[in-house]
């Protein structure tokens, strides 16, 4: 072979090479958005009627956070009303979290995000982050964002016994206490426990009251309030129709602490 074919070889070797990317040091990864069955978001926030109805000239924002290659914690605003394109860092976990932005609706209030959380062996090219991953995303881009390097954890085990140990709601999982043991080095599977549970009688007006959790069954509260178990912790949930916004918070064998955010009716 000719050193003058053996330069044309080359250069259209890295002509190829260049257009598959493989040089690159991201990829872009398709979004698709969360179903949004919460009844809340179908008809009490205004910009995400376009999820269900098709009707509003709003496009819907996302609030993104995710785990950027130089490990730092990258915050942005998406505009999709069904899917978009973010790039993720190669060969590093895929971490994000996504909530619906709540502009039109009751200061106060915004719902838990969803998650997607993948190991770095991942190729995937488009995912739906999952409401149950967002516990585990959200802690693990807040340990980062404090200086904790988490590229070195197993994320996908660790959002899988999240979602294993956490029953029906992960956010009723001991923050705390998971944190620590993370902080530590000292995780294990038992780190990942529920916070501790009590029997509480709010007082709450009547009506149908929704979680910030999506995936969470409402509590109706009767002419005299509501009463039944709530972990430790901080609470809110949102009044069906009047869209009062209730702030609550649980401690030790303290009474609980309740806070009512009551919203201007026209």
């Amino acid at each position: 072979m000719t050193k003058l074919k053996i330069l044309h070889f080359l250069l259209t070797c890295t002509v190829v090479l260049t257009g598959c990317e493989i040089f690159a040091v991201s990829d872009r990864l398709k979004l698709i958005v969360p179903e949004l069955s919460y009844p809340l978001l179908e008809a009490d926030l205004p910009n995400l009627e376009a999820l269900e109805t098709g009707n509003s000239g709003n496009q819907v924002s996302w609030t993104v956070r995710q785990l950027a290659d130089d490990g730092r914690i990258r915050s942005w605003t998406a505009e999709g009303d069904e899917a978009f394109t973010i790039e993720v860092p190669r060969e590093m976990p895929i971490i994000i979290t996504i909530r619906p932005a709540s502009a039109g609706g009751p200061k106060y209030w915004q719902c838990r995000p969803a998650g997607f959380i993948s190991g770095r062996e991942s190729l995937c090219t488009a995912v739906t982050p999952s409401w149950a991953d967002g516990f585990a995303a959200e802690l693990l881009l807040d340990l980062a964002e404090g200086g904790m390097d988490v590229t070195g954890l197993n994320v996908t085990r660790f959002a899988q016994v999240v979602r294993d140990r956490g029953s029906s709601t992960p956010w009723n999982i001991d923050r705390q206490k998971l944190a620590a043991d993370m902080i530590k080095g000292s995780l294990w599977v038992y780190s990942v426990r529920l916070a501790a549970s009590r029997e509480v009688h709010l007082p709450l007006p009547p009506g149908v009251w929704y979680s910030d959790y999506p995936l969470d069954s409402p509590l109706v509260s009767q002419g005299d309030g509501w009463e039944g178990p709530l972990v430790d912790g901080h609470h809110y949930f949102i009044h069906r129709t009047e869209r009062h916004v209730a702030e609550i918070w649980i401690a030790d064998d303290e009474d609980p602490l309740l806070l009512l955010h009551r919203t201007p009716q026209p």
